[in-house]
């Protein structure tokens, strides 16, 4: 597997912001709601530039995984599995029962890491009712989900 040499995973700042939602939309994925603020973020960083992405809603004691990313030039490297398994440790970390996703393009990149596919009617009210899913999901998106270790 090939990894650059100076790549870390860091939290993200909202001076990532520019790149973080360049990389989403290029990907064709929604940019509202992606801010430090509001989530927790996190980014893949090569030489100070964000080079991939990863987000966790909260929402009650369930987490939202939204907004992984990662720069075409980069793919295929392990870099959204890295990315992946930060934001699991990190809703692990916040006492998180589970983390849920919603994917028109991944499902098998998620099941190959241990996600069980669900129905929507299994998203938790409160997951339900986030923002990227009352306003981003459409009928074709793949409900995942991961149960989560407590520390």
């Amino acid at each position: 597997m090939e990894r650059a040499e100076h790549m870390k995973l860091r939290a993200g700042t909202r001076d990532d912001l520019p790149a973080v939602w360049a990389m989403l939309d290029g990907a064709g994925l929604p940019t509202t709601g992606v801010d430090p603020a509001d989530l927790t973020l996190l980014v893949a960083d090569e030489g100070g530039v964000a080079v991939g992405a990863a987000a966790v809603e909260a929402h009650s004691s369930h987490g939202l995984l939204r907004s992984v990313v990662v720069d075409p030039e980069l793919r295929r490297r392990s870099l959204g599995t890295a990315l992946v398994a930060a934001a699991v440790a990190e809703a692990e970390d916040a006492g998180l029962d589970d983390l849920w996703l919603l994917t028109e393009t991944a499902e098998g990149f998620f099941s190959s890491h241990g996600w069980q596919r669900m129905t929507a009617a299994d998203l938790p009210a409160a997951v339900r009712l986030s923002p990227e899913y009352t306003a981003h999901c459409s009928d074709s998106a793949v409900v995942m989900v991961r149960e989560l270790r407590r520390p």
